[in-house]
């Protein structure tokens, strides 16, 4: 007995010396929010790079994935079919059926200076795609995301429907990795 109320004596005198403080302090609540602003601050311009490139791979990826099923559709139904640009998207006609990709919000059809936005595909400005999968001339559609980040989507060679990403790097379009160096943003 005598062992128990010396342990529930340093119980209570631990609770006297430490107190009964509950919650939090002013100050410490202000030194998390300044901890939390700081962070924000620092972070904020990343997650702005960060976005803007996803939104111009997404739609890079948008548009080659109009130019691939339009490859296969144009071989699985043995007719050709075309891919051409559309207000903001990418529209395909293959045998009648129609299919398309958007562009992302913050994302455009545009080219550096100089160049042009359809390059190649001969004088109708779209891909033309032949029953054996290949496309009648080699070319490319052009988008600009933000940042002016200029992205080509291109067809090479004509006899395979090849489809490449390829960004701009100030004087050229370049695939990723490209003389072994990474895209910058």
């Amino acid at each position: 007995m005598e062992l128990r109320r010396r342990a529930v004596h340093r119980l209570s005198s631990a609770r006297w010396r430490f107190g009964e403080r509950r919650g939090f302090t002013l100050i410490e609540v202000m030194i998390v929010v300044a901890l939390i602003g700081l962070m924000a601050g620092v972070l904020y311009p990343t997650l702005q790079l960060q976005m803007a490139r996803v939104r111009t791979m997404t739609s890079a990826k948008q548009i080659s994935a109009v130019f691939q099923r339009a490859r296969l559709e144009a071989i699985r139904r043995n007719v050709g079919g075309t891919v051409s640009l559309g207000n903001r998207e990418v529209v395909a006609n293959v045998d009648g059926i129609q299919f398309s990709g958007r562009l992302s919000a913050g994302v455009e059809f545009g080219a550096p200076a100089g160049e042009s936005i359809v390059d190649g595909f001969g004088v109708s400005d779209q891909a033309r795609f032949t029953a054996a999968g290949g496309v009648e001339e080699s070319g490319a559609f052009r988008i600009v995301g933000p940042r002016d980040n200029f992205v080509e989507i291109r067809i090479d060679p004509p006899a395979t429907g090849r489809v490449v990403i390829r960004k701009w790097d100030g004087t050229v379009f370049k695939e990723r990795r490209e003389g072994g160096v990474a895209w910058t943003w």
